[in-house]
């Protein structure tokens, strides 16, 4: 019985290829915006048909990609990941399916967007290999002429779920923020840009809270006499309340636009001259801030600022 089977399986296999060859299409798949992935992580995958034969190919496209495209996850043991809920969801609906018919013309291709969780969802961290199916005639699922793509291999990393290590991740490539050696205006665009993307880990990673701390003059006393875990506690809480823009505002303020125009810098202290524009609904105001930086360790840091007001326009 079992020989029978992988005759039968050896037959479907040729079949494909045959398929494959004769119609000259080609199905490959790829990691849209790839990334480090963790199981939360929402994974995107580009889909591609090309007709690399010299003859039109047409093909009924389902609106549900899935009915068409089949996605498979398996561990590195062969075993298949269980179906997500869309999938089933979407594939025991009592409802007519709709489709286009797409017409690939040799050295045309045909692509789009999709996600793990229309098909699988994984929830353990681990490495997986990625293969999609393509059916021409989704009507027809048992058909043995069926496209086979390349394969990927996923890697999923452990949940970030110790609130410390999150507040050090880059919220879009998902690696951990490293401080680097960059002179005074870099590290002023770097923060400036961060807070106009309300990217508060990028916000804070240039910014040196302990000093910020002994500038404001009702948490100076309590800071200067507190021991070294109390002090750590201050600085959280003042972090957090940065975030909630509970204190400090004229830092927390978002320009719509800023320029740099004028830095000096010895070798332990600088100062960047900013000139910034925030707009609001009828005018907008102009303001010049001066940051103050020192070097520690072969970093530059932000321990204090000014600001003008140039008016508004």
């Amino acid at each position: 019985m079992k020989k029978i089977i992988f005759i039968l399986y050896l037959i479907l296999s040729t079949l494909t290829s045959v398929f494959s060859a004769s119609t000259g299409l080609n199905l490959s798949i790829n990691f849209y915006d790839k990334q480090i992935y963790y199981p939360e992580s929402t994974i995107k995958i580009k889909v591609t048909v090309a007709n690399n034969g010299v003859t039109a190919f047409s093909f009924n496209s389902a609106e549900i990609h899935s009915y068409n495209f089949l996605l498979t996850v398996k561990t590195l043991k062969n075993i298949s990941l269980s179906a997500s809920e869309k999938y089933i969801i979407d594939h025991n609906k009592n409802k007519p399916v709709f489709y286009r018919q797409i017409t690939l013309m040799p050295g045309e291709e045909y692509s789009f967007i999709t996600t793990l969780d229309n098909y699988t969802t994984i929830q353990k961290p681990g490495i997986y290999v990625i293969e999609s199916s393509f059916i021409p005639d989704f009507t027809k699922p048992e058909s043995p002429l069926k496209f086979k793509s390349n394969i990927l291999t996923l890697s999923i990393r452990p949940s970030v779920s110790v609130p410390v290590l999150k507040a050090i991740i880059d919220q879009d490539t998902h690696e951990i923020l490293k401080k680097i050696s960059l002179p005074p205006d870099e590290v002023v665009t770097y923060f400036l840009t961060a807070r106009q993307k309300s990217d508060w880990n990028k916000f804070f990673l240039y910014l040196d809270l302990e000093s910020l701390i002994q500038n404001e003059p009702r948490l100076e006393a309590k800071f200067r006499n507190s021991s070294e875990s109390e002090r750590i506690t201050l600085i959280n809480d003042y972090k957090e309340s940065l975030r909630n823009q509970a204190v400090d505002t004229d830092i927390l303020l978002v320009p719509s636009s800023f320029s740099i125009i004028q830095t000096s810098y010895t070798p332990l202290r600088g100062k960047v001259l900013v000139r910034e524009t925030f707009k609001y609904r009828t005018y907008s105001e102009i303001k010049e801030y001066t940051y103050y930086l020192h070097r520690l360790d072969g970093i530059w840091t932000i321990y204090n600022y000014e600001i003008r007001n140039l008016g508004t326009e």
